[in-house]
């Protein structure tokens, strides 16, 4: 599938787990649950790319949903650019984070390239935490993906669908960073 033999299982892994599973169940209506802040409430799964540029840089006071919410926009944006800076520097130690930049960055670096329609987060559930580190839920609505690994290869597609992911974040310098990401379904 991919001319980097060892990588191309890991990184093909990568995209369809980061990507969601699809399920033929109707997609649940999940509220958000309350925080500090507010999610916009958009339907369409294309409407969940920002509109703004992505930034590493923390608001003033950001909460750590929120947090969760940019983490996201820079996922999104880095599977459509193949460009992992901005993705990572919100990251320490985040094995499956550095896996999934890795991938994606191969296969621009081989020609090929991802269209991915976007992420909306159905909710966010704080699962956990103690001082300076919290672990949650969260609930995504991952967009359909178009997607060629390498220069002269068939694009391959996957259709969106619903899943869940557990992300644990950590306070550092004032800034939240992810420690960990698992898709659970």
């Amino acid at each position: 599938m991919h001319p980097r033999h060892l990588a191309a299982p890991l990184a093909a892994l990568a995209l369809a787990l980061c990507l969601g599973a699809c399920t033929d169940d109707p997609e649940p209506k999940v509220e958000d649950p309350p925080s500090s802040s507010s999610t916009p409430s958009v339907d369409p799964v294309t409407s969940a790319t920002p509109t703004s540029e992505p930034t590493s840089e923390p608001p003033a006071d950001e909460t750590p949903e929120e947090f969760v919410r940019r983490w996201q926009r820079e996922l999104d944006a880095m599977q459509n650019s193949g460009d992992p800076e901005t993705f990572l520097a919100m990251t320490r130690s985040c094995v499956s984070c550095n896996d999934l930049a890795e991938g994606i960055q191969s296969y621009y670096a081989d020609g090929g390239y991802v269209n991915f329609a976007g992420t909306r987060l159905i909710s966010i559930r704080s699962t956990g935490g103690t001082d300076g580190v919290r672990q949650f839920e969260v609930a995504r609505r991952v967009g359909n993906t178009e997607y060629v690994t390498a220069s002269g290869e068939a694009p391959q597609s996957l259709e969106g669908g619903r899943d869940t992911i557990t992300i644990t974040v950590a306070k550092e310098d004032d800034a939240w960073v992810v420690t960990r990401y698992a898709i659970l379904d």
